[in-house]
């Protein structure tokens, strides 16, 4: 399968420039021989595809589902219009059902392939949203996968199409520790998290353009730190030394990682004036959120930090600054096993990393950013942007939060 080269990113973002998308250079009308060597996205595609679609499973076969998000160009920032995104997924049997005469049918081809007729097609709007309403799709019988709803990202001008992670879902009990390891994060994180909206379940699922799909990183000269868009924040269990969690190792995400955050890590090169400034600017931001944004420093800073007694610094700081929103943790350093603060990708020897989540997916993130208006204004922008979501609620009774 071709990898996503950074043109080719562009051309998918700027073909809706005209509002329309390019004709097929290629034969749609036959079924490939191999779906592992070709992909059949383009088999029975309709024209007039437009940013939402509904399967023949929405309301006919297992709950309402809406799958929805947000898809973003290779700086993680800009929403990208005209991307055309293929799903597929399997009956509550969790079977690829055909159904001979349904426009959407895919029979089977000549190995006993099929994407059956659970399938469709969405393409952005100029927001980059999309929506796709279909129906809670069925585990393979027999067998340990989750349940899941395959998607392809395509370039209709080329026919080149390359899988994404598939959207599965938090609370699936297949979707195991092992399995969340595995996951490729390609275009960002396929697991939702599914809350009720009448009588769908909607889940949220981002596509992030420059995210481990190879060759599509736009570069630059600032070295990476921490996690991707669009991944999974793992647990981890600082020692808190100010805040609501004072003097326990209780893990930010698993407690507060459905809710709006910041994780705030300051390595060997931080400056303790400008911690200060960033301190005192999320603490606004969280204050005038009502306290619905959770903000935690992480001090990793390892055989730098000063000699004495970290909970008492970091005390003294808190106290200094008025910190009501805002815990102040630390670990002995970002490689440690002990607290699993490795788990998170954290460059030792980068000033800082910033990392923004929403209901426990990295959202943003920023490295060395240093404390000016400009760059508090990238900041608040993704918090706004997540922030204000109609999809933001308090999460379901009973459910854990990681």
């Amino acid at each position: 399968m071709p990898y996503l080269p950074c043109f080719a990113l562009c051309l998918i973002v700027l073909a809706s420039c005209t509002g329309q998308s390019p004709a097929p250079a290629f034969d749609v009308t036959e079924l490939s021989d191999d779906f592992d060597r070709e992909m059949p996205v383009f088999y029975g595609m309709p024209g007039g595809i437009t940013s939402t679609d509904t399967s023949p499973a929405y309301g006919r076969q297992g709950e309402p589902l809406l799958i929805t998000g947000t898809v973003y160009a290779p700086d993680g920032v800009t929403p990208a219009e005209g991307v055309l995104l293929y799903y597929y997924h399997t009956d509550t049997s969790g079977r690829y059902a055909t159904r001979p005469g349904n426009p959407r049918n895919m029979p089977t081809n000549r190995l006993g392939q099929t994407h059956g007729y659970l399938r469709g097609w969405v393409r952005t709007g100029g927001d980059g949203r999309y929506r796709i309403f279909t129906g809670m799709p069925g585990a393979y019988p027999g067998r340990r996968e989750p349940r899941h709803v395959h998607l392809t990202l395509a370039d209709e001008s080329t026919g080149d199409t390359w899988y994404l992670d598939d959207v599965v879902f938090d609370h699936d009990p297949l979707l195991t520790a092992e399995k969340r390891r595995a996951a490729e994060h390609r275009g960002g994180s396929g697991v939702v998290r599914l809350v009720r909206r009448g009588k769908d379940l909607v889940g949220e699922r981002d596509v992030y353009l420059g995210t481990n799909l190879p060759g599509s990183h736009a570069g630059g000269n600032v070295p990476f730190s921490g996690l991707p868009l669009g991944a999974d924040v793992p647990s981890f269990t600082p020692h808190h030394a100010w805040g609501p969690d004072r003097g326990t190792r209780t893990c930010p995400v698993c407690r507060y990682g459905w809710y709006l955050g910041v994780l705030y890590f300051i390595g060997e090169t931080a400056e303790r004036a400008e911690t200060e400034r960033w301190l005192v600017m999320l603490e606004e931001e969280s204050r005038r959120r009502s306290g619905r944004l959770k903000v935690f420093l992480v001090d990793g800073r390892g055989q730098t930090a000063p000699d004495g007694d970290r909970d008492r610094e970091w005390a003294d700081i808190g106290a200094a600054l008025d910190l009501r929103h805002t815990a102040l943790t630390w670990v002995p350093d970002f490689t440690d096993r002990e607290s699993e603060v490795y788990r998170l990708g954290v460059e030792q020897a980068v000033g800082s990393t910033m990392l923004l989540y929403y209901r426990g997916r990295v959202v943003g993130n920023f490295v060395d950013l240093a404390p000016s208006e400009p760059q508090y204004q990238r900041i608040r922008e993704v918090l706004d942007r997540y922030g204000g979501s109609v999809y933001f609620a308090a999460p379901p009774a009973g459910r854990r939060t990681n």
